[in-house]
């Protein structure tokens, strides 16, 4: 059976119109049978925030799960009042965590994937109550009996065997007569307590239900018409990509695109699926198709911008010249549990472009130190996508053209064939990055 798997995230369900916006695009896309869905737009943070003030005492979580409650009723009231109690049974439970947290003084992970499920599984309840009203047919599933996973709480790892087994199982039958509505982002592990996969899991548990499946396609729904040349934020004439390739759009979000997680293509790349991303409060624009092999063969697709990075640079002491000089750099950066997005070698210095998600500490300073002398540098990293990019000298130099007068810290052309990198000192990136936009899409 030819059928899509759909995806809408918090954005799309941020309120009940923008809801019943979202449940529109089932209207004129029948080949939907299955829609995963995230929580409402803020909900996770909010959640994880509860958690960490109950767990120090502070009073200010009561106010917040006061007003986390009355806006989730709010948003089914607009929809179907007589399922209010369905959404007050899945905030009772959450106050009774978050009173847990505040008892035991503590937010353990465990208990935060149990208290932040709670977003998806209402979320999931709101949007099928707006798909009813539609006349549609609706089947609503518990991810959680479906996503088997282990206990790595907080970055869960899907079991795929027991996965597919569960999809087959419990979803393919509900499919021949409904749409059924499901939560992304959680799952359970093999002693049934509530797993998360990780940030932004909602994406990836799309695509690990489309592999488990047999989908056809994916369907990723956001407030943003499809991946974008650059961040509309930032350059007023940001175009839609029409089609790119899963290596491409793996580079874009790896570099600062955050369209998709990059996670979503490793089961849609093993099962050859295509992804689609559209913008779900207008539909009918067109968005960008992702597959192996697109049919568009432009050079340059896209330019993304990372801000906060760190240029840590480890040079050896003279006199020393130790065969093992990089080797130990490199232990010290494990065992701190820190990967690189780039790395610069030479014979006698290592540099390391360090994102923000990792903090670059005093103890890890010392350590290096110890074998070399180090330097830390505040910059940021612009990533130009596109295919073969990497042996385009003439793109490279029009892209090094539109950085003149900024201080270029490292060049990074080499380590993928679909990108190059610079890198910059902070405050200049945005400028520069509107210049090669410019170079390549043509003037604001």
């Amino acid at each position: 059976m030819s059928f899509s798997i759909a995806k809408f995230g918090g954005t799309s369900m941020a309120t009940a119109e923008v809801a019943k916006k979202s449940v529109q695009v089932l209207q004129d896309r029948p080949e939907i049978l299955v829609c995963v869905i995230s929580a409402t737009a803020g909900t996770t943070k909010f959640l994880q925030q509860m958690a960490f003030d109950a767990a120090k005492g502070l009073p200010v979580w009561e106010k917040n799960f006061s007003d986390f409650q009355t806006r989730h009723l709010e948003f089914m009231r607009a929809l179907n009042p007589s399922m209010c109690s369905e959404v007050e049974k899945y905030c009772a439970r959450v106050e009774e965590i978050l009173r847990g947290m505040k008892l035991l003084k503590e937010a353990s992970l465990s208990a935060i994937d149990e208290l932040v499920s709670h977003g998806e599984l209402i979320s999931s309840h709101l949007f099928a109550e707006a798909l009813k009203l539609t006349g549609r047919k609706v089947e609503w599933v518990d991810a959680r009996s479906i996503m088997k996973t282990s206990s790595d709480f907080s970055r869960a790892i899907p079991h795929l065997d027991l996965l597919k087994n569960n999809a087959q199982t419990l979803i393919a039958p509900l499919m021949k007569k409904a749409v059924v509505v499901t939560q992304g982002y959680i799952g359970s592990d093999l002693n049934e307590r509530t797993t998360t996969l990780g940030k932004e899991g909602s994406d990836y548990s799309t695509a690990l239900f489309a592999e488990a499946l047999g989908a056809s396609e994916v369907q990723i729904w956001k407030d943003v018409a499809g991946v974008m040349t650059t961040d509309p934020r930032l350059v007023a004439n940001a175009q839609t990509i029409e089609d790119v390739s899963f290596d491409e759009i793996s580079e874009l979000t790896r570099f600062g695109a955050k369209v998709i997680h990059p996670d979503t293509f490793l089961p849609a790349m093993r099962a050859n699926i295509p992804v689609y991303v559209g913008y779900s409060q207008n539909p009918q624009v067109k968005g960008t198709r992702i597959t192996l092999n697109p049919k568009a063969k432009k050079s340059v697709r896209a330019v993304s911008l990372k801000k906060e990075q760190s240029w840590l640079t480890v040079t050896e002491k003279k006199g020393q010249n130790s065969p093992f000089f990089i080797l130990n750099v490199l232990n010290i950066l494990n065992k701190h549990k820190i990967t690189p997005t780039l790395m610069n070698t030479s014979e006698n210095r290592l540099g390391f472009v360090i994102d923000k998600i990792y903090p670059v500490s005093e103890d890890l300073l010392r350590e290096l130190n110890s074998v070399g002398t180090t330097q830390l540098t505040a910059s940021e990293l612009i990533a130009v996508i596109g295919i073969g990019i990497s042996h385009e000298a003439s793109i490279q130099g029009k892209i090094l053209e539109s950085a003149q007068g900024a201080s270029i810290l490292m060049t990074s052309g080499g380590a993928s064939e679909s990108s190059f990198c610079i890198l910059l000192e902070q405050n200049k990136s945005e400028e520069i990055l509107k210049n090669i936009h410019a170079q390549f899409w043509g003037k604001l």
